[in-house]
This record gives structure tokens, sequence and C-alpha cells, in this order.
């Protein structure tokens, strides 16, 4: 110790971020799956966030955590569930079935980017210009990667990789709105529990409005086993994401980006 911290707490939130990268890693290969299998991305969605909200606030509740109800939390709740998991979740699901998900999941690189553009709007921290210039070296980097046709199988993809953009942006945003308006006296189970929670009954307002509601329970196949795991996945993920939002802040969540576009390319492969 030279601070007064455990050496193993001050490397947890680098653990934090290994951990969360290389599970989120997977998440493309799975979005792929679930699409090239005709599941509605909305229907695919309520599923996967409401089971991981179920297990969350289960384990809240046996802590003896609160989710509190107030507007302002559940405005909270609603903005990083909804806009900032649910809606970038389901444009996963829709544009990687016409792209390949090692391509989705270096799109996802742009994650620190529109981050510390969120941070700076919403006066998170001020401009710092070594940090920023880092960042557009980065943005550039991953343009270089994207932008040339050899990348995509098919030409006719390109709106569809083009689209693929909105996610990483309302990630983005969901990272940055967490950390600033994170409310007070609510533990990382509780918090990731609601938030999923407000994302299920987002997507499952919407799947209905729309016609594409899933029935995952008229059939056991493999695509609903795997809405299953990923739901289980949604758990560690979630709560994860919570505890380095806490540990780190929401840049930190942002560069785990870099380590699930590695771990992307890895799991696209395999899988």
């Amino acid at each position: 110790m030279t601070d007064g911290t455990p050496v193993s707490r001050r490397f947890l939130p680098l653990v934090i971020m290994l951990v969360l990268g290389t599970i989120w890693g997977g998440t493309p290969s799975i979005s792929k799956f679930i699409a090239t299998h005709g599941v509605p991305p909305l229907g695919s969605v309520f599923w996967q966030s409401g089971g991981a909200a179920v297990v969350l606030l289960a384990i809240a509740y046996l802590r003896g955590g609160r989710v509190p109800l107030t507007r302002r939390s559940l405005v909270y709740f609603s903005v990083v569930g909804f806009i900032g998991y649910a809606l970038p979740s389901a444009n996963m699901i829709l544009v990687t079935g016409a792209i390949p998900a090692g391509l989705m999941a270096v799109v996802l690189t742009l994650n620190p980017v529109f981050t510390y553009l969120w941070i700076l709007a919403l006066r998170i921290e001020r401009l710092n210009m070594r940090r920023a210039g880092g960042i557009a070296l980065g943005l550039a980097g991953a343009l270089v990667l994207v932008l040339p046709r050899g990348t995509l199988p098919d030409p006719a993809a390109l709106p569809w990789l083009l689209g693929a953009f909105a996610t990483p942006v309302l990630y983005s945003f969901g990272n940055a709105w967490a950390e600033k308006y994170r409310p007070t006296g609510i533990d990382s189970f509780a918090l990731a529990g609601a938030m999923v929670g407000a994302a299920s009954i987002g997507m499952g307002v919407a799947s209905l409005a729309t016609g594409t509601f899933h029935p995952i329970w008229q059939e056991a196949s493999a695509v609903n086993f795997v809405i299953a795991g990923y739901a289980g996945l949604s758990v560690v993920i979630f709560f994860l994401f919570f505890e380095l939002i806490r540990l780190a802040g929401a840049l930190a969540v942002a560069q785990v980006a870099y380590i699930m576009t590695l771990m992307g390319l890895g799991w696209g492969a395999l899988l």
C-alpha cells in the first residue's frame, strides 16, 4: 500500500473492466444468433432484461437493499434502462442480422468517443485536450477499420452499418447519465435490477404495440435457451456496470469497449 488503499482494491476496477469486457464482448455474436433465428429485437430484449431484473431485484431484496420510487429515481431508471440499454440492445440485434458480429464489435469501439462527448455535454467534467486528442485518435482508427468497402460482405449492407452507430451513441449516453444522476443510498444490485426492469417494461409495451412480442414459452428451441442465457449474463454485466461506475466513473465503463472489441472479434470467430 502506498496511499492507504489496499492493492487489491486499487486494482479492482481493472479486474472488473477485464471481466466485463470479456463477457460483454460476446453479446454481438449472441445478438447475431438471435437475429438470424427470426426473433424480433423488441421481444428478445423484453425477455433478456426482464429475466435479469427478476434475479437482480431478488438478490437486492435478500441483501436488504431498497429501490427508491421517487420521481427522480424513476426518471433515472427509465433513461438509463430504456434509452441507455434497451434501445441500443434492440438496435444491435436488428443490425447484426445484416452485418458480421465482428464488425459490430468494432463499431462499439466508438463508445469511449461518444461517452466523453456526453460527459462534456452533461458537464460531468471539463474539456481536457490531452484526453480529447487521444479519443479523437481512437475515433480515426475506428473509422479506418469500418469505412473501407472490404470490411463489408456486401456493399448493400452499408445502411445497416451506419445504423449500427446508434448503438454506441445510446450506450454512451446511458453511461454518462448513470454516473451523473446516480441515486444515493442504493446498492448496485438494486440499481441494476431497477434499470433492466424499466428496460423490460418499455420493451414489453413497445413489442405489444408493434406486434413483435415473442412468446418464449411456446417452444423449447435453441434460440429461446440463448435468450434465457443472455438474461443470465445480463445479471453479471449490469451489476459490474454499476460497480464500475461507482468505483471509476462513466469513462472507465466506456474503456471496456476496447476489451469488448478484442473479445467480440474472438467470440465471433469462435462461434
